[in-house]
């Protein structure tokens, strides 16, 4: 699975598994983003790129995001992120211009100071993709599918 397929997998994932998250995939200047609640995620199919986010929430002078996150295939991460000073202090340390591409922010040791600066996640939530075409309902979904239901009018019967 590609990261596009990836990023899009995560989105509909967590807006079935989450209450009230709305997430989009817009692989911009990060790969899915729920503007609403201000938690931008960057994706990477089998690694951590916490540089690339940072790189991207300091380029694009995003300065009241609630959450900053990295997924990969098993788990995304969430961090309160640090003050945007920090942030963009971060960035322009190896970017004075902030004009690097994110290939050319995702790099170990920039990874490595990133996690650093981001600390302990605040959040982690394990992505469990369903194999099936149906969803199941679970004691940790169950808020979400009561969300659904309640908003299409669905009537729950025993």
């Amino acid at each position: 699975m590609n990261e596009k397929e990836l990023s899009k997998n995560i989105r509909d994932y967590l807006n079935k598994t989450q209450i009230g998250m709305h997430f989009q995939f817009i692989d911009s200047f990060c790969d899915i983003a729920d503007e609403k609640n201000r938690i931008y995620i960057e994706v990477k199919p089998d690694h951590f790129a916490p540089a690339q986010i940072l790189h991207a929430i300091a380029k694009e002078g995003i300065k009241n995001a609630k959450y900053l996150g990295v997924a990969n295939r098993s788990e995304v991460r969430l961090f309160t992120p640090p003050p945007y000073e920090k942030i963009l202090a971060f960035a322009k340390g190896f970017d004075p211009k902030l004009v690097f591409t994110a290939s050319q922010v995702d790099k170990p040791e920039l990874n490595s100071q990133a996690e650093k600066l981001l600390g302990n996640p605040q959040r982690v939530i394990p992505l469990n993709f369903s194999t099936s075409k149906y969803l199941f309902i679970n004691r940790e979904n169950m808020s979400a599918v009561r969300e659904v239901t309640d908003k299409y009018r669905i009537a729950w019967t025993s």
